[in-house]
């Protein structure tokens, strides 16, 4: 028998989007665009999921689901709020307010229902489950950084772990009741593994509410760690302009005196002969991401290094014009994917860890 899924909206873009998901067989879809009518039609319909607007009729979303309690006479469905709100520190403050996902507006399809049926599979493990608050909540780096994450988590003095996506790179954040406590990525922990997961513009992040069972190895505050970094982000983005991009390989000048080469030089000389692209000498460096960077425009500069003709890639015959819009859409979809599978394997990873407890 398929669920009952009710959308509470009246912006039109969000009930066209809704209606065009590809909701299978599984599911029965209702859509209402008032809260005097939602409450009604729920006074008479078994309803398992709601979706519902984070503004509706001069009202809160939270208050709407306050009052739909109210009158369930028994039923307990999933509310699910789509927020359009602007102010991420109010955005933070919706998704812990006794509602089970939080999903960002303007969304797409195929995330609400992949995160629609991780709900429902939830769901159908524990019918009876009480109404909780929110256990976790996702997002694009490039729409809330971790640093203004962190600034909202901090405020609302949250316990849990930040899981974080970068190309392939993944770390974590640990925090206790706003304060990190750890941070991890790859060998790097502590204070260094959050500076680098500090100037991440692209990407994807889980927040998962939970009690962050770790020890406190970050020294500096909270705070503290803001504004370190965001004084290395703005490094970070003023260096970034003086390359193309970071697919870019370089080429050694090949009369080099290698015996007068600084410490930094030393290091990256052999991951530049190497073959390895700007972001992959960036992901293995033994140095900071920042410092890496400074060095390899230092050398650039001091003509040790060179950008390599054509950069290893052949040109194709295609039309410049028709390129660009063509390596935007895959790379969007590409991107698209990648968070979708992120969002996915760290939810499943976690609710696996809670039915094995």
């Amino acid at each position: 028998m398929p669920l009952n899924v009710l959308l509470v909206d009246n912006r039109q873009d969000i009930i066209d989007e809704f209606k065009s998901a590809n909701w299978g067989e599984n599911y029965s879809i209702h859509v209402i665009n008032s809260q005097a009518m939602a409450l009604n039609f729920l006074a008479d319909q078994s309803i398992d999921l709601v979706f519902i607007a984070n503004q509706l009729d001069g009202a809160d979303g939270v208050e709407i689901i306050q009052e739909i309690k109210k009158q369930s006479n028994g039923n307990n469905p999933l509310f699910i709020i789509l927020s359009d709100e602007s102010d991420y520190r109010i955005r933070v403050q919706q998704m812990t307010e006794h509602i089970d996902e939080f999903i960002r507006v303007p969304f797409h399809s195929k995330e609400l229902v992949l995160k629609t049926n991780i709900l429902v599979s939830e769901l159908q493990s524990a019918p009876k489950r009480s109404l909780k608050s929110v256990a976790s909540f996702s997002g694009k780096l490039s729409e809330m950084s971790l640093l203004d994450l962190l600034q909202s988590l901090e405020l609302g003095e949250k316990s849990g772990i930040i899981y974080l996506q970068h190309d392939l790179q993944h770390g974590k954040v640990y925090l206790q009741k706003g304060l990190v406590c750890e941070a991890e990525l790859s060998e790097k922990s502590g204070k260094d593994a959050f500076m680098s997961m500090a100037i991440w513009s692209e990407g994807a992040f889980v927040v998962e509410f939970t009690s962050a069972e770790t020890v406190k190895k970050v020294e500096e505050t909270t705070k503290e760690l803001i504004s370190q970094g965001r004084e290395l982000l703005n490094e970070w983005n003023d260096l970034k302009k003086n390359f193309s991009d970071f697919e870019i390989l370089f080429e050694v000048e090949e009369e080099l005196d290698r015996n007068l080469l600084d410490a930094n030089s030393q290091v990256l000389l052999p991951l530049v002969e190497e073959g390895k692209k700007l972001k992959e000498i960036l992901i293995v460096s033994p140095l900071g991401e920042v410092e890496t960077l400074q060095s390899i425009k230092n050398m650039v500069d001091k003509g040790i290094i060179r950008e390599a003709i054509n950069n290893g890639v052949q040109k194709t015959e295609q039309s410049p014009d028709d390129q660009p819009d063509k390596k935007s859409d895959a790379n969007s979809n590409y991107g698209s994917q990648i968070m979708d599978n992120f969002v996915e394997r760290i939810v499943n990873k976690n609710k696996s860890a809670e039915d094995m407890n």
